[in-house]
């Protein structure tokens, strides 16, 4: 198979697993929630989306490395639509625990095929053809997120969501079957005893390319107001009136909307702004937008909000997943980007809960605060960088006019004698 065919069956895979982990990260929080009562134990389950690359992002990244990722990509799907269907037949009986284990094999088995699509997407695309796969990605991912709210509210209104479930593990299986059709039967991989790639190595490639750790850390802070975000302002739109329990989820269809029209002007963003500056005006901006329903909650603020959101959010995404597939090294690109996964995702695993804890004992609202907290945290380094060279800029073209006058005041001086 050509490589952009391999490109395109590797994205249409993203999209089907993207749609099936956000109905599920979506339904079953909202499920508890809003039939418990349990604000903390829904930012729990909504916090286990992420716990497979936090826990085991860089273990994973060796992996993928090292295998062939025909099989295991193929193995992995398969493996996540045999475990949906478990779980489906538990239905509605199914326990606390057993929710909790399932969500953490799905976080765990969607991980992997992220980074595997990660690392592979270099190989059948060239380095140009990089930022708008990326951004392909991106807009795919977001498609994925209008429908899923969607189904989620199905969900919830039924009185068991076993059918739903069941369909979710077909779609898992069709991913299986599309890694056999997208790569190749085989693949050169990392030797096993090769010295290069281990940890440390691999966080120096990291930590060494100082523009790219920047882009990791107004990520991290992203990721986690976006994940406050996502959930609380759900719990806050329906606590003002505004929405019911059953449409809430449909605000994050306009969240997408406004991922993917910037998916889709991203690159022509970048060449108007300029990488650094863009991606802070990108942060300041989606601070803004994310405090808009605290000061006018009424539901047309809620929808633009959700869509602002999601417009500045995106972009710093694209740029991260390009600068990490053409500056780091094919041979340790899994384990970069398992480290880098880990970053991004640590920071909504604490986030997350500390954001329910602050929804629980004061209001859902100040959990939204605390998430653009996080926001304004992340952007500071770049914005510090930012700042350090216009002083450096500005000393350098007032350098030839101290001088002028220096040597004005030389002559001066010298006349006079």
């Amino acid at each position: 198979m050509n490589k952009p065919n391999a490109a395109h069956l590797l994205i249409s895979a993203f999209g089907i697993e993207i749609f099936c982990t956000q109905v599920l990260f979506i339904y079953t929080p909202l499920f508890f929630i809003f039939n418990s009562g349990d604000s903390v134990l829904g930012s729990f389950l909504r916090a286990l989306a992420y716990i497979g690359p936090v826990l085991f992002g860089y273990y994973i990244g060796v992996l993928v490395d090292r295998f062939e990722k025909r099989r295991l990509g193929c193995t992995i799907a398969i493996a996540l639509g045999g475990a949906a269907a478990c779980y489906s037949v538990r239905l509605p009986d199914q326990t606390l625990a057993e929710t909790v284990i399932f969500l953490a094999a799905v976080s765990i088995g969607t991980y992997f095929l992220n980074n595997l699509r990660s690392s592979v997407l270099p190989s059948v695309a060239q380095a140009s053809q990089l930022p708008k796969l990326n951004a392909t990605l991106l807009v795919t991912e977001n498609i994925a997120l209008i429908f899923a709210p969607l189904i989620a509210s199905l969900l919830l209104s039924l009185s068991s969501p076993k059918i739903g479930f069941f369909g979710i593990a077909g779609l898992f299986c069709i991913s299986g079957l599309i890694y056999l059709l997208a790569l190749p039967s085989s693949q050169p991989t990392s030797h096993p005893r090769q010295r290069r790639g281990s940890f440390l190595e691999s966080i120096g490639i990291l930590t060494s390319n100082k523009p790219l750790l920047r882009l990791v850390l107004v990520v991290m802070g992203n990721n986690a107001f976006t994940g406050v975000y996502l959930l609380n302002v759900l719990i806050y739109a329906v606590g003002t009136g505004h929405f019911s329990a059953q449409n809430a989820p449909n605000l994050l269809v306009w969240l997408a909307a406004g991922a993917i029209i910037s998916g889709l002007t991203a690159s022509r963003a970048i060449a108007f702004f300029g990488n650094r500056k863009l991606t802070l005006l990108c942060c300041l901006l989606m601070a803004v937008s994310g405090a808009l329903p605290l000061l006018l909650p009424n539901q047309a603020v809620f929808f633009t909000s959700c869509f602002l959101v999601g417009f500045f959010e995106s972009y710093v995404v694209i740029a991260v997943w390009t600068l990490r597939q053409t500056v780091v090294p094919a041979d340790v690109l899994g384990r970069v980007t398992g480290i880098t996964s880990a970053l991004f995702k640590v920071s909504m695993v604490i986030a997350i809960p500390v954001a329910g804890l602050l929804a629980e004992y004061y209001t859902s609202a100040v959990a939204i605060l605390f998430g653009i907290g996080t926001t304004l945290l992340g952007a500071t380094p770049l914005a510090l960088s930012l700042l350090h060279d216009f002083i450096k800029k500005y000393r350098k073209t007032q350098a030839p006019d101290l001088a002028t006058a220096r040597r004005r005041k030389a002559a001066t001086e010298a006349s006079k004698q």
